[in-house]
């Protein structure tokens, strides 16, 4: 599998992990979501290359991906009035979704 299709399935699991997780606030999620994967593409694509390629080991990938966890600044969940510990759940959620991800995809 190609990052172009690994990176458009971590698109769509941003909607189904919004729903899951933040029901009210479903659409907000999705927005933050996919900003966060937008910002962090072109360090993702990087990463998972060389995962992909045996350059990097699952817990360096995980170092790496966790380091971002700030760049998922979750503006519009803010903007809807959602508490810090619901954003930062989400927040956990998404970048365990993109490890687990790419374990399963190149590992």
């Amino acid at each position: 599998m190609e990052f172009k299709e690994f990176f458009e399935e971590l698109l769509n699991q941003v909607s189904g992990l919004a729903k899951e997780s933040l029901k009210d606030f479903e659409e907000a999620a999705v927005k933050d979501g996919i900003s966060y994967l937008n910002r962090t593409k072109a360090k993702l694509e990087k990463w998972t290359r060389m995962l992909r390629d045996g350059e990097l080991k699952i817990e360096d990938y995980q170092d790496l991906v966790m380091g971002q966890k700030d760049l998922a600044e979750m503006e519009s969940l803010k903007e809807a009035g959602l508490t810090l510990v619901r954003i930062d759940k989400f927040r956990n959620a998404l970048i365990n979704t993109i490890i687990d991800t790419a374990a399963k995809t190149f590992l």
